[in-house]
């Protein structure tokens, strides 16, 4: 089956050619051509004779060619309809009677179509055709455009090459490569190589080597850019077999293929580009041109063939009409003929089959509209609608089991030969079996009418989520027997779970302010206002404005002067009020919501199979409604003044079910629902009064009080068969006052001084608390620190108290900063935890204090509690070095080399558990030459035993063995030649690291070698000891195609390679 596969594809790459050299060859040229010379230092004109001898000729002028000479620096320009050919060298023979054109010494030559140069050739001479827009070129190097951004051209190396007037580029013995050396690192020899238009390519007879060396053979390669009609896609998967989906385009066209920012083996010859077409047979044609403003809108035919599963015939469509009603419409249907497949067992894995235990294929069915049909579908349509102020949405997919997205939608428009071709062990594989398993019909409208007329009584109007929503979940079909409940499609069917229809209305607006008086005043006072501003404009001729701009220059530099006394003593400018404000500003705002939900819950209990589906048949009804009305008062004296605001909102939920099939869960569903059916008016009210509002200084000084209460609410205290509620008033105690604070901030800001400290208290009824902060910023850091007082309920005691916590930053010049953090129980008066920390550039040291245990070291049983006793008590002190962000760097030669180190290190004292304290080290060396070579070596060493070197100092119970000279031990650490003497050392090597890149130019290679230590078991001497397992990784992947990279690695004394797969 796949030989029949692969010869439907070679006759469709050999109809490509034919039609299109058939469809070249009957267009004829009438296309205008301009020459324009753009330099040339000599003109000379001549007649010559020509060679070949003409019968009857009656002009003697006639025999002979015309011919113009530019010499000296010769640029001339051919102009036609879609591109301009710009020819430069130091001779140009213009023969005007044959209209061609020869170019001598130094040639270049350059073809530019949409602004972008798409071919160019650099040699020592060439012949052009002016008319057929061809040529013929010697000793040289052509250029052509990938059609792909961020990507080198092509280079063909070839000592002669020649373009026809199809655009089509033949070479003789060239060399194809992305550089223009002439050894290049990689490259294709063929004895025959082809650019055609449209970025189609094509060679025979080659040889793809790296550098000098073959590394395979090509005997025949041809890459199509032209499409045809129906878009072919062949593959094969292990459940559905070999397949050949097609996609035929009535309108419209296919878009480009989607590509990852990994340049693979299939989109390495792929533009990213879309041209504009023409058709030639059964072939779309790629032209020069881009394809400008392409219609979204498409209506294609689709029609797949699988050996093993079966058939699927669609259509698809999406369009944006032109209209003032319409967005979208989208929609799409496909009928699928399969036949169930069954998986073989025992020696033919991920194989399958379409006989059944039966002995004979079964065709899958469906159901449609309570029918059964031969055939699966799926099928979907979406529309938008939009005209002010109505919007409607709707979505109706519609699918005849949850597996047919899986069988017959995983496809393409755009075949991938080199992964069908070379990939064929991972094309086996068996595909994933997903499925699909619920799907939603819904029509979602809103209407939002313009309340400009009604402003500000009516702000904003809307009838939004007016909606019907009807979820679809699928089941398993019991009517089937095995083997067919585990694999045929008809195995799981969709059935109507819910339907939803939802309505929401939202209203609000403004039904007083002092704002809709004040807008009628200044109707009347706007033209005195502009009178007055135009006065102000008219300036005084007799000013002198000299030296008032002396004046100010002068200023402006005794300012530059005054800048640090003036942070450091800021200076205080007193700012009037604003008399010209209004007094006293009031608004009354209003807020309606209303939602309206019914569900319908279907009762599908009795469905085993699609025709049991009963739409009329409901398990149960829900209704809800909701509603929420709010007014808002706020009232601001002198712009604030002093505020009040005040808002009253009630809220009540009501929900029944009316329909419950089960009796026996009626009343229990009805209980909950007059549970819930609840109503409650609450109202917040706070003042805020700012005394210093309008100085600069004391603006942030404030007391502010609140209050949030229930006034009215019900509680369900009936039964089922007597409902009722009780009606409850609010009371002056937690469960009505769910808010009662005063809060008092005293702020002072001047420049960069701000200190705020502020009180805040929770008041009765509801537990008290009290609650101090203060915030301090200066220039150069800033202070906070707070505490607070609270009531715990059914405490032993009324009062407690949260510690006292200060934190201090300083910000100093020279990059030294300083932080310190300090806590203090206030209720057992002790403190709690101390912690100071100071940094300069890369340093940083920090000094810890806390409230814990103490541990005493013994001999045998190492750290034990001294005691249960917690005191105030140092924990540990440090040092850290790193400058890991901003190594230092040497630059040499032009900066293209560099070399940088980067330290990482870390001394821990434990002053509790000093054998606990340890020293990290952690060097880095890079090294980079540009576009050449990185080499990176960084090593990770610890000393966990830094304690014996002080240990005659601190008198430690307990003698730690090893050497006590730190800097000896150190030395010993790199004994390599006494292992003994090195091992003894407390300096250990955790890892090594090095990292080489080596960068080429289509090539990069990639040698990491790590080795760490870890604890082997040595079976013969039963005891485990550390040793070194290196880990060595080598890979090499070639640039312009990433696929092709193969990556070896050994771990100790496993050894991998990895080839990549070409996709």
């Amino acid at each position: 089956m796949k030989k029949v596969f692969v010869a439907v594809g070679l006759f469709i790459f050999i109809s490509s050619l034919i039609y299109g050299q058939a469809d070249d060859n009957n267009t004829q040229d009438s296309k205008k051509r301009t020459i324009i010379i753009n330099s040339a230092y000599n003109t000379d004109y001549k007649k010559l004779k020509r060679n070949i001898k003409e019968k009857n000729t009656e002009n003697k002028d006639e025999e002979k060619d015309e011919i113009i000479i530019f010499t000296g620096n010769v640029s001339i320009s051919v102009k036609d309809d879609s591109s301009t050919s710009i020819i430069t060298a130091d001779k140009i023979l213009y023969n005007k009677t044959r209209n061609t054109m020869q170019a001598i010494g130094n040639v270049h030559y350059e073809r530019i179509v949409s602004n972008k140069t798409a071919e160019s050739f650099s040699g020592e001479s060439m012949l052009f055709d002016v008319k057929k827009m061809s040529g013929v070129f010697l000793d040289g190097i052509i250029k052509s455009d990938t059609q792909k951004k961020d990507q080198a051209p092509y280079v063909i190396h070839a000592p002669i090459a020649a373009r026809d007037e199809s655009g089509t580029v033949a070479f003789k013995k060239g060399k194809l490569t992305t550089n223009t050396d002439e050894d290049p690192l990689w490259s294709i020899q063929a004895s025959r190589i082809w650019l055609l238009p449209g970025n189609e390519m094509g060679f025979a007879n080659g040889f793809f080597s790296i550098g000098v060396v073959p590394i395979f053979y090509i005997p025949f390669f041809y890459y199509p850019s032209d499409e045809m009609i129906f878009h072919p896609v062949f593959g094969y998967r292990a459940r559905e077999g070999y397949f050949v989906q097609t996609t035929s385009y009535i309108f419209g066209r296919k878009p480009l293929a989607k590509q990852n920012n990994k340049t693979t083996f299939s989109n390495f010859l792929q533009a990213d580009t879309l041209k504009k077409q023409e058709r030639h047979g059964l072939f779309f044609k790629n032209l020069d041109e881009d394809a400008a403003n392409q219609n979204p809108n498409y209506l294609k035919l689709i029609a797949d063939a699988y050996s093993g599963l079966g058939y699927l015939i669609g259509v698809d469509s999406k369009f944006f009409p032109n209209s003032q009603y319409i967005e979208t419409i989208e929609f799409n249907t496909y009928f699928g003929f399969s036949k169930t497949l069954y998986p073989m067992k025992n020696l033919f894995k991920n194989k399958y089959s379409t006989i059944g235990t039966t002995g004979i294929a079964k065709h899958e069915k469906s159901n449609l509209f309570g029918k059964t049909v031969p055939f699966r579908y799926s099928s979907n349509f979406e529309m938008a609608m939009q005209k002010n102020p109505f919007r409607l949405t709707i979505a109706f997919p519609f699918i005849s089991d949850p597996f047919f997205a899986n069988d017959f939608l995983q496809r393409s428009e755009d075949m991938n030969w080199f992964k069908f071709m070379l990939n064929s062990e991972e094309s086996s594989q068996t595909s994933s079996n997903t499925e699909q398993s619920s799907y939603i019909w819904s029509i979602n409208g809103s209407i939002t009418p313009s309340t400009e007329i009604l402003s500000p009584w009516l702000k904003t109007f809307s009838i939004s989520n007016i909606s019907t929503i009807i979820n679809f979940h699928s089941k398993n079909n019991q009517t089937l027997s095995m083997p067919d409940r585990s694999y045929s499609a008809e195995r799981k069917f969709y059935y109507p779970h819910t339907v939803n229809p939802k309505i929401n209305i939202t209203a609000a607006g403004t039904i007083f302010s002092t704002e809709m008086i004040n807008s009628k005043e200044t109707e009347n006072t706007s033209e005195q206002n502009i009178e007055k501003d135009i006065l102000k404009k008219i300036e005084n001729p007799f000013k002198v404005k000299g030296k008032i701009q002396n004046k100010k220059k002068e200023k402006t530099k005794k300012n530059q002067n005054n800048n640090f006394y003036d942070e450091l003593i800021p200076k205080y400018t007193e700012k009037f009020p604003d008399l010209d404000i209004q007094p006293v500003n009031y608004s009354l705002d209003y807020n309606i919501s209303t939602v309206f939900l019914h569900e319908g819950l279907y009762d599908n209990s009795q469905w085993q199979e699609p025709k049991n589906i009963n739409w009329k048949k409901f398990l149960s009804h829900f209704t809800k409604t909701q509603y929420d009305i709010s007014l808002k008062s706020n009232l601001s004296v002198y712009k604030g003044f002093l505020q009040i605001n005040n808002s009253i909102k009630f809220n009540h939920n009501y929900q029944r079910h009316p329909f419950v099939k089960d009796k026996t869960k009626k009343a229990s569903l009805q209980l909950n629902n007059f549970k819930l059916s609840l109503y409650r008016l609450t109202n917040t009210n706070s003042v805020k009064l700012s005394p210093f509002l309008n100085n600069p200084i004391f603006n942030a000084t404030y007391i502010q009080w609140t209050l949030s209460q229930t006034v009215l609410k019900n509680k369900f205290n009936g039964t089922y068969n007597n409902p009722t509620w009780e009606i409850l008033k609010t009371k002056w105690d937690k469960e009505f006052i769910t808010t009662h604070s005063l809060l008092t901030n005293i702020g002072f800001n001047l420049n960069t001084y701000k200190q705020n400290i502020s009180f805040n208290s929770s008041l009765p009824p509801l537990l008290e608390a009290y609650s101090i902060q203060g915030n301090f910023t200066h220039p150069y850091g800033n202070i906070t620190a707070k505490t607070r007082i609270f009531e715990r309920e059914k405490a032993n005691k009324k009062w407690f108290w949260e510690p006292f916590s200060v934190s201090l930053n300083w910000n100093l010049p020279y990059e030294i900063k300083m932080s310190q953090q300090y806590s203090y129980n206030i209720e057992e008066k002790e403190s709690e935890l101390l912690h100071l920390n100071i940094s300069w550039k890369y340093i940083s040291a920090f000094y810890k204090m806390k409230r814990e245990q103490t541990f005493i070291l013994n001999a045998i049983s190492g750290w034990q509690k001294k005691s249960n006793d917690k005191s105030f008590i140092p924990m540990s002190v440090g040092i850290n070095f790193s400058n890991q962000s901003d190594p230092w760097q040497i630059y040499s030669w032009k900066n293209r080399i560099k070399f940088s180190f980067a330290l990482s290190s870390k001394l821990y004292f434990n002053l509790q558990k000093i054998t606990e304290s340890y020293f990290t080290f952690k060097p880095t060396l890079t090294l980079k030459i540009h576009e050449f070579l990185d080499l990176k070596i960084s090593t990770v060493s610890r000393n966990d035993v830094i304690a014996r070197y002080f240990q005659d100092t601190l008198n430690l119970p307990v003698k730690i063995p090893g050497e006590k000279n730190m800097l000896k031990d150190l030395a010993e650490s790199f004994f390599f030649f006494d292992p003994a003497t090195r091992k003894k050392s407390g300096f250990k090597i955790k890892s090594i690291d090095i990292s080489l890149v080596h960068y080429l130019k289509d090539w990069t290679m990639n040698l990491t070698y790590s080795f760490k230590p870890e604890k082997k078991y040595n079976s013969v001497t039963r005891r485990t000891k550390y040793q070194f397992v290196p880990t060595i990784s080598f890979t090499v992947f070639w640039k312009p195609i990433e696929d092709i990279k193969v990556k070896t690695k050994k771990t100790g004394e496993k050894f991998t390679v990895e080839r990549s797969t070409l996709k």
